[in-house]
């Protein structure tokens, strides 16, 4: 059984004014454990409503999510915010950190929430620390850094809780290229640990990371491609070929 499937999912969101709209009408795909996959598409084609449903964060109209065996279309709020809690790390575009609370802080804030004993997870802190190149920055606050060490300290602390699976919501999407190929190269270090990675992204560049592609269009995945024996560069060729076709 792969460790992500998906079947015949459908979400429908309905206005005040009783139009509907069909976010996603048909998707349908498998991931293997410890695989890389870039999600690509339109704005508006559904990206990060897949994104937000695999996350437990949105639900679907119809269709079922399986992730490590666990069906997740029905499952209730407080046993899907435990779900994610234990199992999902999730990247935002925007960081997402509180300028309230130090960097540390901020990386342990999952630890806290899920009221479990923060100095367990110390060690923890320091090995990602090392990972992510910040362990200088800890004790300073997100306002006093640059975006891409804003994405580090992000990603340390979608990592804390040791999830199964990482989801990324356009994590280059506020960076300049030198420091979106830092991020991006961190992602595959990442990868290359068995974790399972899904990244919703508008960049070729961000995509060719990736094991493979999907590109969604029109609520449904219009297609898809795979890098195999591919070089990065020809990998980037073949998606921005496959991108003209949407």
């Amino acid at each position: 059984m792969a460790y992500i499937e998906v079947k015949h999912l459908i979400k429908t969101y309905e206005t005040e004014e009783g139009i509907r709209n069909e976010a996603l009408k048909d998707i349908n795909f498998t991931v293997e454990e410890g695989e890389f996959i870039s999600i690509m598409g339109e704005s508006g084609s559904g990206k990060s409503t897949l994104l937000n449903m695999l996350a437990c964060l949105d639900f679907p109209t119809g269709g079922t999510i399986t992730i490590n065996k666990r069906q997740l279309e029905n499952i209730q709020d407080d046993e899907a915010t435990e779900f994610r809690r234990r199992h999902i790390g999730f990247i935002f575009q925007n960081f997402n950190l509180l300028n309230i609370f130090d960097n540390k802080d901020n990386i342990l804030m999952p630890v806290v929430i899920s009221d479990e004993n923060v100095k367990d997870y110390y060690k923890r802190l320091k090995e990602l620390s090392k990972i992510v190149g910040m362990g200088e920055e800890l004790n300073k606050y997100p306002y006093e850094l640059s975006g891409g060490q804003c994405q580090r300290i992000a990603i340390a602390r979608a990592l804390i809780m040791n999830p199964d699976l990482i989801l990324a919501d356009e994590p280059t999407g506020q960076l300049d290229s030198k420091t979106s190929n830092r991020i991006l190269d961190l992602l595959a270090t990442i990868n290359e640990e068995n974790k399972t990675i899904l990244m919703v992204t508008h960049s070729p560049n961000a995509a060719s990371y990736a094991n493979r592609v999907l590109f969604i269009k029109d609520g449904v995945i219009f297609n898809q491609i795979s890098r195999g024996t591919d070089s990065k560069d020809e990998f980037l060729n073949k998606i921005i070929m496959a991108q003209a076709t949407l």
